[in-house]
């Protein structure tokens, strides 16, 4: 996913995996991914859309986004686990 060919430059869908800004309108829409994806709508893909940013494009970095989160999320998970267990 992050290194293969896409639409999307190898150092953006690291940067959407990793949490760290891109330019803007991405930024905004990506950290609703992150923080409150059930609150995106078609007016969000739209306005994406509407500054030139393609349809792969948007498919490639939410999914590179949503994907570090869970990451990060089940590392946090994990960690409370054996944080848990050992304690």
């Amino acid at each position: 996913m992050l290194e293969g060919k896409g639409t999307t430059d190898v150092a953006a869908r690291r940067a959407a995996f990793s949490g760290q800004p891109l330019q803007e309108p991405l930024d905004q829409y990506l950290r609703k991914v992150r923080s409150a994806s059930y609150q995106l709508t078609d007016a969000d893909i739209q306005r994406l859309r509407s500054a030139g940013v393609a349809e792969d494009a948007i498919f490639e970095l939410t999914i590179a986004d949503a994907l570090g989160a869970a990451e990060r999320g089940l590392r946090v998970g994990l960690m409370a686990l054996g944080e848990t267990a050992g304690g």
